[in-house]
């Protein structure tokens, strides 16, 4: 073997990374429509319509219903966009992966779409409770594979710390759901606490990965670009906090109700439902200072952790099931193309 052939074996690695980085780099179209109307249809369907319950006038209430289902039938349909043209690029820039990966991913994205698409397109009656645990077993399958792969290419502690969590909390939702499906978890004390121990592990996992998304989003610079990207973040921190703590003193007993509803949380619920207001604030400050600071690889994150998000933990509706697929899709996307890039460097 000649000193060119030899250089060019060597020099192929690189040139691998450089375009697995750039393929992930891009965010997927849609992406952004996806994660803003997902918000704006948890905001109105499981937020503002439960608030106005039957106290409000009718046409308030027509209006308002009007628009949740606008904002959810959007999500859907920019999700769906998204979530296939992000699929098509990531199994295009993976050679190295086998066939039976590719077929095994593409057959579980085939039912969560299916399971979205009859929802959205059909009345309730085509929905059944069977294909409403497929959608969520296939959703969750798919969200474990797509975090071992950014666990396994993840390059710094702070990447490894949101790959791992971004695995385990699907993984915990799927074996709960399994548990489940498969045996009446009433019918046993082993069932009932595993079922409950299963549950509580998610949401921890869920609530420290919006916790890991404050350092892993927020600009540290002090370029005017990363000034004004963290006085942007500041500022939805403490309108988030005012709001929160607003909402807490006016509606009691109810916004226990209400945070189970957008968030579907309820480990402390009960006891202490302010304690959620600061990983949901960080959260939501960190991808909007992300998304004020701009370029693709902040923002792709910033926008799977705003639809991780608006999807809340083990989310059961289809409309939810997509976004959360794509959120961890767009993450793991994001963690993989930033150690690519790191490694290129070096």
């Amino acid at each position: 073997m000649s000193e060119t052939d030899l250089a060019a074996t060597h020099e192929l690695p690189s040139v691998v990374q450089s375009k697995l980085a750039s393929a992930l780099s891009a965010v997927p179209p849609l992406s952004g429509l996806t994660a803003l109307a997902a918000l704006a249809s948890m905001a109105i369907n499981q937020l503002a319509l439960p608030t106005l319950g039957t106290h409000a006038a009718r046409s308030l209430l027509a209006r308002v219903g009007y628009a949740g289902r606008f904002a959810e039938n959007l999500a859907v349909i920019a999700g769906v966009i998204a979530l296939v043209a992000g699929a098509v690029s990531t199994l295009r820039s993976h050679p190295s992966l086998s066939l039976v990966k590719r077929v095994i991913s593409t057959a579980f994205l085939a039912i969560v779409l299916r399971a979205v698409v009859v929802s959205t397109l059909f009345d309730r009656t085509h929905t059944t409770r069977e294909h409403v645990y497929l959608a969520i077993g296939a959703a969750d399958v798919l969200c474990v594979v797509i975090g071992m792969a950014s666990l396994n290419r993840a390059g710094s502690l702070l990447l490894r710390l949101c790959a791992a969590l971004a695995t385990a909390l699907p993984l915990c939702s799927l074996l709960a759901v399994a548990l489940e499906v498969s045996a009446d978890v009433g019918a046993s004390s082993w069932m009932r606490q595993a079922y409950s121990t299963l549950q509580g592990c998610g949401e921890v996992c869920y609530l420290g990965l919006l916790l890991l998304s404050f350092p892993l989003l927020v600009p540290r610079g002090l370029r005017p670009h990363d000034l004004v990207a963290r006085a942007a973040g500041l500022l939805v921190l403490v309108g988030c906090a005012y709001g929160l703590r607003a909402a807490s003193q006016s509606l009691g007993s109810d916004f226990a109700v209400l945070l189970y509803h957008a968030q579907r949380v309820g480990l402390l619920l009960d006891k202490w439902p302010v304690f959620y207001a600061l990983p949901l604030c960080l959260a939501l400050s960190a991808a909007s200072s992300a998304i004020v600071r701009g370029g693709q690889l902040r923002v792709q994150a910033a926008l799977g952790m705003l639809l991780i998000f608006a999807s809340g933990y083990a989310p059961r509706a289809p409309g939810r099931l997509l976004s959360m697929t794509l959120g961890f899709a767009l993450l793991a996307r994001a963690i993989v193309a930033l150690t690519e890039l790191s490694r290129g460097a070096e």
